[in-house]
């Protein structure tokens, strides 16, 4: 019994990430930025076009939205896209012919009048 409190008592436990501190401010970031698209009332829709397509169409006041349209695949952070926001007519079109079929997460990160607003969907190809 000795031996396992001796053996216990020298691991070294790293339970807090070195960086904790900006850790945790990105995350109360990002449940800011969230609440600032349930203000809103409005989230962005995403319409299926064809096989290979997706419509990204942003509320109507959201026209100068600049951001990232971003397809994470958590299974493997390889495939991840990153596709600039580029709005005609409130909305975007974008071309999944390269991605890999399964299940996608995308993460909708954009800024309008200084204020940053983020949503997450989940998307099946």
């Amino acid at each position: 019994m000795l031996s396992a409190v001796i053996f216990a008592s020298m691991q070294t436990l790293h339970l807090v990430s070195e960086d904790y501190y900006q850790e945790e401010i990105a995350y109360e970031k990002r449940i800011q930025e969230i609440k600032n698209v349930q203000e809103l009332g409005e989230e962005v829709e995403v319409e299926k076009i064809s096989e290979s397509e997706f419509s990204f169409l942003f509320p109507p006041y959201a026209q100068e939205a600049i951001g990232v349209i971003q397809f994470y695949r958590p299974s493997d952070a390889g495939l991840d896209q990153t596709f600039p926001i580029k709005l005609a007519d409130g909305k975007q079109l974008i071309s999944v012919d390269e991605l890999v079929g399964g299940n996608w997460q995308v993460q909708i990160r954009w800024a309008l009048d200084d204020k940053a607003y983020y949503q997450e969907l989940h998307l099946s190809l």
